[in-house]
């Protein structure tokens, strides 16, 4: 296997120069992407909790709010914060009359409430989430390089940085890029100290593996991953690719114990300043009584065990949540208990179709690509399909996002397509022959579908949904309450001063539509004029009555960023819809429902 980029007229002496500025370029135009769509968002569900949550642990040294999540990526998008003059609503943080874990509460009061301007908050917060994706592809370059070549490393960095889904969640104050990056980066560095054991490698896969359980409670599929690398150290014992499986088994354990001691000492400092008595109030509103709630409380009154306590709650908080399930859509049907093949259908329905097409090229032309050992091709693997088993038997239903750590390793599962274009056409098969062929083509194709996306990447899907995704996910597939700021723009364009809307989000509407908004709920029933609801209102009405059944019949007057959808609602039969002229024609003209 070469891993030069053959038949390219480029000096050796050039080539490292060449390589780095392509990896600039595709680096570049990622971060443009992210940071200019951002722009135009406002703050989704998630983010009005997370980024004041991390404000006040950096600010009053308190990990109180927010508990169901670990605190790294909260920490880390505030640091840019605490380099401004803001206003603190300590009334609201330390508001008696409400539960101590009042993050929506205070989140709002923070944003929206008191002064501060959200849209600079969150521009700057969310900087700090662009810069870990930017280095996620860094990583999906360098693994792909090191096992199948540089043309293989500038593939696997092309899918990463033009990927829609990546791009929409590489945006926000949300755990979901966070931990594809962690789990990436452990899984990597963990990877490199099982092919050449050493002390450097395994003390930064030790660190690598508590940023993971710092960063998010779903961290814990590494347990299965562990294991089976464990089996499969031992299983390869005598056919192993390394002479001393043993010696490696015994560092995975070291990792381990080293992995949790570090998060224990991230916790420590978390909880430093976190009272017993907030301790207990937290364990007290998360949890059932019983047993465990109360080994919990009881460590509460001792300092070093108050962070052991800390991450449980979250954990069993997140796993009990996980178990019971939220109301979820999914093919126009609503469920509480969730459906096994959910994720399966978002990632089928939200995945660029040119990937979709990627994955079995690659395997239609597995015996003439590179290859590594067995253990390696295995390794790939044991991640995505953790995490896809997982999503199976969970009930909680909610996005693609969840899915985001399964992405990564699939790009470098593919690159190495870029191999063929180290061969010569006329010694390659048919099917070899086509697929270096149709690699460049849909490339170009992949890239092309993620720019014309722009900027609405929440609510992409690919050529199978069509523009009706919403008629087969909601939430955070297609609307997380970021279309606030584009609502209100199409307001002003069309000169409209007052519209009812029912929300999906934690962002106040009359923050960014001012005196235009007039709240409204499926509970209201039919308005007359104009009205905009979410495409996730929409959907989850479903699950009982009163519901938004009765727009199915109407077609949108406009369609919002993909997640809100606006009507004008004529006369009492509902038969009619109208649609937006420009203010120098007619602004309003009959048309018939679609």
């Amino acid at each position: 296997m070469s891993r030069r980029l053959a038949r390219v007229p480029i000096p050796p002496r050039w080539r490292p120069a060449v390589l780095g500025l392509g990896l600039f370029v595709l680096l570049a135009v990622q971060f443009a992407v992210m940071f200019f769509s951002a722009a135009g968002d406002s703050a989704t569900y998630d983010e009005v909790a997370h980024l004041p949550a991390g404000y006040a642990y950096l600010e009053v040294g308190e990990y109180r709010l927010n508990p169901e999540h670990p605190p790294l990526i909260k920490d880390l998008a505030a640091l840019p914060l605490l380099f401004m003059d803001l206003n603190f609503p300590a009334e609201a943080y330390h508001s008696p009359s409400t539960a101590v874990n009042n993050q929506w509460e205070f989140g709002q009061r923070f944003l929206f409430g008191s002064g501060n301007d959200a849209d600079r908050l969150l521009r700057f917060g969310r900087l700090p989430i662009m810069l870990l994706s930017l280095a996620t592809g860094l990583l999906v370059f360098s693994w792909a390089r090191e096992l199948f070549g540089r043309a293989a490393g500038i593939v696997a960095l092309l899918l990463y940085a033009f990927d829609p889904n990546l791009l929409a969640h590489s945006r926000y104050v949300t755990m979901d890029l966070g931990i594809t990056f962690a789990l990436f980066l452990h899984l990597y560095c963990l990877w490199r100290y099982l092919q050449k054991p050493g002390r450097a490698r395994g003390a930064l896969a030790a660190v690598t593996l508590a940023v993971a359980l710092v960063t998010k409670f779903s961290a814990g599929l590494l347990a299965p991953v562990y294991l089976v690398v464990a089996g499969l150290l031992l299983l390869g014992e005598r056919g192993s690719p390394w002479p001393r499986s043993g010696r490696r088994l015994g560092g995975l354990a070291v990792i381990g114990g080293l992995g949790l001691l570090l998060a224990w000492l991230f916790y420590l400092l978390h909880t430093l300043q976190l009272s017993p008595e907030t301790q207990r109030a937290l364990i007290s509103q998360m949890l059932p009584e019983g047993t465990l709630a109360n080994v919990l409380a009881g460590f509460s009154d001792h300092v070093l065990l108050r962070p052991i306590a800390q991450y449980v709650l979250g954990f069993v908080w997140i796993a009990q949540s996980v178990e019971a399930g939220r109301v979820a859509f999914l093919f126009g049907e609503t469920s509480t208990a969730g459906w096994w093949y959910y994720y399966p259908a978002a990632i089928l329905l939200k995945t660029a179709l040119p990937l979709l097409l990627l994955v079995p090229l690659t395997l239609a032309v597995w015996k003439r690509l590179p290859r590594q050992d067995r253990f390696t091709e295995i390794y790939l693997w044991l991640l995505p399909a953790a995490l896809l088993l997982a999503g199976t038997q969970a009930s909680l239903n909610l996005g693609i996002r969840y899915m985001l750590p399964l992405y990564p390793f699939v790009f470098v599962f593919v690159s190495r397509l870029a191999g063929l274009w180290g061969t010569g056409g006329a010694r390659l098969d048919l099917g070899p022959r086509v697929a270096r062929l149709a690699l460049p083509v849909l490339l170009v194709w992949y890239a092309t579908t993620s720019l014309t996306a722009y900027p609405n990447y929440l609510s992409y899907f690919n050529e199978l949904a069509g523009d009706r995704g919403y008629r087969y996910l909601a939430d955070s597939n297609v609307d997380w309450g970021q279309d606030l700021k584009r609502l209100d723009a199409w307001l002003e364009q069309t000169g409209l001063e007052e519209i009812r809307l029912d929300y999906f989000g934690r962002a106040l509407p009359e923050y960014y539509l001012g005196e235009k908004y007039r709240k409204w709920t499926v509970q209201d029933g039919r308005p007359q004029g104009w009205f905009a609801v979410s495409v996730t209102r929409y959907q989850l009405s479903r699950l009982s009555e009163p519901s938004y059944s009765w727009l199915d019949g109407l077609r949108p007057v406009e369609v919002v960023g993909g997640s809100i959808f606006v009507y004008y609602l004529a006369d009492s039969s509902h038969r009619t819809a109208l649609v937006i002229g420009t203010r120098d024609e007619a602004m309003l003209r009959r048309c018939p429902i679609g």
